[in-house]
């Protein structure tokens, strides 16, 4: 049986909607998940829920025991993600922070040539209103690149490699829980070619894609794609 609509109510105020493990903002994406499950004699009461975000919650319900890639979510480690959240909302001293979210998906692919598009998306979990951001993103040289609404500037040099740069940027309003996509397949796309002479002289390098996003609400968020995860040649 689902939690009643007392508890599940005041599970969500108290978090304030937000996840209890990765702190993201979830609107209506929200779950109120038993710690104990009810098939394990779990009572429907505030003390047995926590409040998860979608991605969350599919990882702390499902765990192959045959297959135990990661670590499981034990009952006792997700209570303290829950009084911890709880508090610290209780008190005024919860963090919200945005969130960039970065990956490539391959658009063609041939014996001698592959194509890859990074794809950014933004989410707004900080309270404040966003009010336009700016994307900046190094590919390395030795990439053959092709792009829609992004500008490129000059070469720079990061830690001993040459990088070019591209930026994006927008002057949209997004507010608490809006996300948005900052690179995409069409508009603001930024695609990339991979050959075996490209694929042999970037592996020796291990090379990234780095990129920085800036927005009025909080200090730039820097991160990377590992070698990785920016080819499958």
């Amino acid at each position: 049986m689902p939690f009643p609509k007392s508890v599940r109510e005041e599970a969500l105020v108290k978090a304030q909607r937000h996840c209890c493990v990765c702190h993201e903002f979830a609107g209506r994406s929200v779950n109120v998940h038993h710690i104990q499950q009810e098939s394990d004699g779990g009572a429907n009461t505030l003390e047995n829920a926590i409040v998860l975000c979608l991605r969350c919650h599919a990882e702390a319900g499902h765990f192959n025991p045959k297959h135990p890639l990661g670590t499981k979510y034990a009952p006792s480690e997700l209570i303290q993600h829950r009084d911890l959240w709880f508090e610290a909302c209780s008190n005024g001293s919860a963090r919200y922070s945005n969130i960039v979210e970065a990956r490539i998906k391959r658009t063609y692919t041939s014996q001698d040539l592959h194509k890859y598009v990074v794809l950014i998306n933004f989410h707004n979990g900080n309270k404040n209103v966003v009010i336009g951001w700016k994307l900046k993103l190094f590919i390395p040289y030795r990439f053959k690149t092709t792009t829609g609404e992004v500008e490129e500037h000059s070469e720079t040099l990061i830690d001993g490699n040459r990088y070019k740069t591209f930026q994006v940027q927008n002057t949209e309003k997004l507010y608490l829980g809006e996300s948005c996509e900052v690179t995409d397949q069409e508009w603001a796309k930024l695609e990339y070619d991979i050959d075996h002479d490209t694929y042999y002289a970037a592996r020796s390098e291990e090379l990234k894609i780095l990129w920085e996003f800036y927005s009025n609400s909080e200090p730039p968020i820097k991160g990377e794609l590992a070698w990785e995860k920016i080819q499958q040649f």
